[in-house]
């Protein structure tokens, strides 16, 4: 995981003119990239099957909305893929199982019925979802014997303020 926002590449990605259209949709014309991360997921049970809060909210104040884009570099299908699950459904006191120094994110599990209830993550090289902070996601161990490449975009509106000290490799925000 890495932050690249002066990329060429990302910025490219970032002016698909779907990606563009979807995102004024729900954020409106004025749009501001302010972290990029690139996943890796390889064929291994590196990644931790359990289900996890992302710890951005923390990361930004003020008030707006924000949007996440997962953009498949690769095939992204049930044996490499992820889940998620609403918010809604979590009950608020799940116990934590551990804590992600790097990232801060809680880990927990959740019942076997509650994750019947995931939704599954598929998509072709170039495809992409947008998600809020109201899905809960899980990373599927990768069994598909190929690497899952993939590049996620924090997108916010101009009246969110990014914390500066949430990262010591801070950059400038971007204004796509």
């Amino acid at each position: 995981m890495e932050r690249h926002l002066d990329s060429p590449e990302v910025w490219k990605l970032c002016q698909d003119e779907n990606l563009l259209q979807k995102l004024q949709e729900y954020l409106g014309k004025k749009l501001v990239l302010w972290r990029s991360e690139l996943w890796v997921n390889y064929p291994a049970k590196q990644l931790i099957p359990l289900w996890h809060r992302d710890s951005y909210p923390k990361l930004i104040s003020g008030v707006g909305q924000t949007i996440h884009v997962y953009i498949a570099l690769t095939e992204v299908n049930e044996f490499n893929g992820f889940e998620l699950i609403p918010n809604s459904q979590i009950d608020n006191n799940l116990s934590v199982k551990m804590k992600d120094h790097f990232s801060g994110n809680n880990f927990f599990k959740i019942t076997n019925t509650l994750a019947e209830k995931a939704i599954p993550v598929v998509l072709k090289p170039g495809e992409f979802v947008m998600f809020t902070d109201e899905l809960i996601p899980r990373s599927i161990c990768n069994t598909s014997s190929q690497v899952r490449l993939s590049l996620t975009l924090r997108v916010t509106q101009p009246s969110i303020d990014i914390l500066p000290d949430y990262n010591p490799n801070f950059q400038h925000l971007v204004l796509l």
